[in-house]
């Protein structure tokens, strides 16, 4: 049905001409109506407009006012427009429309020039005008809006981003339209959220009318960001196509980071490896390494990681579907630390402490692991083993605990015997929790016919002769989980530090660092150990490491300052206080040594204002309370001294020094 309202026809749509790239000088406006969006963008870039108009009246109107016009559907002339020609092209609330917008958008990629961007709109499915009426039994088509009735395709902005990605695009900005202030009670949220659905955008989207896109063709990582490490990406099929097919897509569609792809194929017999070998032609980042026979999942990786390329390797099953900037993010985790062995993500579907299985239910994921990135934003964490879907590592410590035990055969338990190698030679394990990766779940076993629970029980001795001290449990974590130990670590060691008993103070923070060495924590704790048992250098090298895991940590700061300013350094030392002031404005402690720097200078004048600020927003810190009685008796102020002193006394009537000051 095509509209005949004139008011439809004639919309500049300023939100899309400021999405339009400046530079575009060939623009082709799909749907451009009577071309008044498209007369616009041309006289405001001096570009050529075309457009694409499926009712005739309207577009013979548009002729009038841009370059070129073809009257009927884009399905009808997308073969007749220029290959490389098109620096923008434009879809105004016109996908929705299609019957087949997938292929529409892989098709027009090939019109695109070099650089060139597709910009579209479209309306918002989840809106809650939408949703209200589908919980009251209604679907009501309408002339116009979310549910015109010329509507062919629905959309949320999880299917909207998805059908870009699946069509091999990156997006590179997307944006929202509002209509309404709508709210969702807490109460519905809860109780959607109790019935394991996944609710985490829904309080936002609810308000989403439409929205707008900007994307780009993916291109090779190869060649952009040459100053960053390769990482070497190892995957192993044997069967299991489809799963191996999504897995790459994802992979070119979520990463921003150099990479090269080695597979290693186990005789697969399901069409994996015609399919590997096509991929190999078409991607010179890719490699194919082609076993006679299954060589198991241990033996196959370390075939992998002998071809690998990268400072990095990324041991990847061909089951899981990677997500916004993952490998990035786990590179910077791992570089976090050089006693970090390996880094994993968090998923759906594993064994261990990595998996949010009863949170997520495989729908939506692309705004579950959003919801995780933002949630869980720098949370790395320690484990004592980490599961073999998703490892990343530097290749030369791979290499120094020879890979995989290949004694495992098929599969299980070589991440297990892996992680406790890796720890053997002092490093830790951890988990980027911001970071979620999909996994389907033990495809390969299930495509082979492979009965997981005898494969297991099977391997489990294997293991068990291997490391017969470990308990399994603990190892997994289901007992005796790192963080709460860590954390009764940390008190044990505080407890210690305000008893004098430095020495079992620095065995509880020594052995939290052998597992985690980028607790903040436990550093700042050996840092106070060795400032209060004298050893300066040694504080000083720890401070070093904090400072350098975290520049804005304000009692590191304050730590570095007195260091600085017992050694003379007073201009440097004011330098570290006032930065930690900045950081922490509550840290009273520092506010009084930045008072002292100040009196030290001889700017008595900002001393003093500096222990008045602290006393207004803190009127009982006793200790600025007695130093502003004795700069008053040094500055022989005698009466507004023993006013100071005075409120001491009201607050510790046993004062010593204040009760000095009043009997002189």
């Amino acid at each position: 049905m095509q509209k005949t309202n004139k008011e439809y026809f004639e919309f500049s749509r300023p939100e899309i001409q400021a999405l339009v790239n400046p530079n575009s000088q060939k623009i082709l406006d799909v749907g451009c109506a009577s071309g008044m969006f498209g007369s616009q963008i041309k006289e405001k870039l001096s570009a050529e407009v075309w457009g694409i108009e499926p009712v005739e009246e309207i577009g013979e109107k548009a002729k009038e006012v841009i370059d070129k016009v073809f009257i009927g559907r884009i399905e009808d002339h997308i073969c007749q427009l220029p290959d490389k020609y098109f620096d923008s092209i434009i879809f105004s609330d016109v996908l929705e429309h299609l019957e087949d917008p997938y292929s529409i958008l892989d098709i027009i990629k090939e019109k695109l020039s070099n650089d060139g961007e597709i910009i579209a709109s479209i309306p918002n499915v989840r809106h809650w005008s939408v949703l209200k009426g589908l919980l009251e039994g209604k679907w009501e088509y309408q002339d116009a809006g979310i549910l015109d009735r010329t509507h062919l395709r629905f959309f949320t902005k999880s299917s909207i981003k998805k059908m870009f990605q699946n069509a091999g695009y990156k997006i590179t900005n997307i944006s929202a339209t509002k209509f309404g202030e709508n709210k969702i009670s807490p109460k519905l949220l809860n109780a959607l959220t109790q019935s394991e659905i996944n609710v985490s955008s829904l309080a936002e989207e609810i308000n989403h009318y439409q929205y707008l896109l900007k994307v780009t063709p993916q291109k090779s990582l190869q060649g952009k960001n040459s100053n960053l490490p390769l990482v070497s990406i190892i995957i192993l099929t044997y069967n299991a196509l489809k799963y191996t097919k999504k897995c790459i897509q994802s992979i070119i569609d979520k990463t921003n980071y150099p990479y090269e792809i080695i597979f290693v194929d186990n005789a697969s017999t399901d069409g994996s490896v015609d399919y590997l070998r096509g991929m190999i032609k078409d991607h010179d980042n890719y490699k194919l390494i082609e076993n006679k026979k299954n060589e198991g999942f241990a033996a196959g990786n370390n075939i992998g990681v002998t071809e690998a390329n990268g400072k990095y390797i990324m041991l990847l099953n061909n089951d899981v579907l990677v997500s916004d900037v993952w490998l990035t993010q786990m590179i910077k985790s791992l570089e976090k630390h050089e006693k970090i062995g390996i880094v994993g993500p968090v998923t759906n579907h594993i064994s261990g402490r990595q998996s949010y299985r009863n949170q997520y239910d495989g729908d939506n994921f692309e705004d579950f692991a959003a919801f995780i990135r933002k949630e869980n934003k720098n949370r790395l964490t320690p484990r004592r083993r980490l599961a073999g879907f998703a490892m990343l590592m530097r290749k030369e410590v791979f290499e120094q605990v020879n890979g995989f035990d290949d004694t495992f055969g098929v599969g299980n338990f070589e991440d297990d015997d892996l992680s406790l190698k890796v720890r053997s030679l002092g490093f830790s394990l951890m988990v980027d929790e911001s970071v979620f990766i999909h996994h389907y779940g033990s495809q390969t076993f299930k495509a082979n016919h492979i009965n997981i629970l005898e494969n297991l029980n099977e391997r489990l001795p294997v293991f068990q002769k291997k490391w017969p001290n470990v308990d399994y449990e603990e190892l997994l974590e289901i007992k005796n989980p790192l963080d709460k130990l860590h954390s009764e670590m940390i008190y044990d060691g505080i407890q210690s530090l305000e008893n004098s008993d430095y020495a079992d103070a620095e065995n509880q923070f020594f052995q939290i660092l052998s597992e985690n060495p980028i607790c903040q924590e436990a550093l700042y704790g050996l840092v106070l150990c060795f400032r209060n048992s004298g050893d300066i250098q040694k504080a000083k090298e720890h401070l070093d490491d904090l400072l350098q895991l975290n520049p804005n940590h304000a009692e590191a700061l304050n730590q570095f300052g007195l260091i600085l300013l017992e050694n003379g350094n007073i201009s440097e030392a004011k330098t570290a206080f006032i930065s930690s002031v900045k950081n922490a404005p509550e840290f009273i402690e520092v506010q009084r040594n930045l008072a002292e720097i100040f009196i030290l200078e001889e700017d008595f004048k900002m001393g003093i204002q500096t222990y008045l600020t602290i006393l207004k927003n803190h009127p009982e810190d006793i200790p600025s309370l007695l130093r502003m009685a004795e700069l008053n008796r040094e500055a022989e102020n005698t009466q507004e001294a023993l006013e100071w002193a005075k409120l001491v006394l009201q607050l510790e009537p046993e004062n010593t020094l204040a009760n000095q000051i009043i009997n002189l």
